[in-house]
């Protein structure tokens, strides 16, 4: 079985954001599925803030089952659209997840921390081995995931954060530490770009 997560990226409408925060934690609490939903916290200006639902634990055969109640659902339907009456965008996206988050205490977590990662064109496969090579030489490993349908070169980095102190100092190693070097040469290497947003959660079920 292929693990997998569901995420919805809803951009609400101007001063709308809590009122949609809200609907969105009742929308994931009724699909009876674990998951979070995060809000922005920090991201470039030419980026949307946005409410991200992740609903985890799954197998893409659950992600079928899910779309399929959905779509069985005039009830569900009908949540969901009051949803996008709230949202200037909504996206939807399943990830593949070829190596999940590890040695992180999720009760723990105050931020999801994203990275997206434009391989070079053709390299994304090499692009994967590199991370991965790279993620085994952190304690706490982030989840390593591609999009099931999206632009075929991204590969995308999570991280579950504590504080903000600990995302500046993951950055800091990432950056400049020199024993990181060798992986940050290759990775850099076969990506043409990427870009990062923080989160903060502000729910979990």
């Amino acid at each position: 079985m292929t693990s997998a997560l569901i995420e919805i990226r809803r951009v609400p409408l101007p001063g709308k954001e809590f009122i949609l925060s809200e609907g969105v934690k009742k929308s994931l609490e009724a699909t009876g599925k674990s998951g979070i939903i995060t809000a922005t916290s920090a991201s470039s200006h030419r980026e949307s803030r946005d409410v991200t639902t992740a609903i985890t634990g799954l197998t893409l055969n659950e992600v079928t089952e899910l779309e399929s109640s959905i779509l069985n659902s005039p009830e569900a339907q009908s949540r969901l659209m009051a949803l996008e009456e709230l949202s200037v965008k909504v996206t939807y996206q399943t990830l593949v997840i070829l190596a999940p988050p590890e040695n992180t205490d999720m009760a723990k977590a105050q931020y999801i921390n994203r990275r997206y990662l434009k391989a070079k064109r053709g390299q994304s496969q090499l692009l994967i081995e590199a991370l991965l090579e790279w993620r085994d030489k952190f304690n706490k490993k982030p989840m390593v995931t591609r999009p099931l349908a999206s632009d075929l070169d991204i590969v995308r980095i999570t991280s579950p954060i504590e504080t903000l102190e600990e995302l500046a100092g993951n950055i800091s190693t990432i950056n400049t530490d020199p024993d990181h070097k060798k992986n940050r040469d290759a990775v850099s290497e076969l990506t043409a770009s990427g870009f990062q947003t923080n989160s903060r959660i502000i729910y979990r079920v």
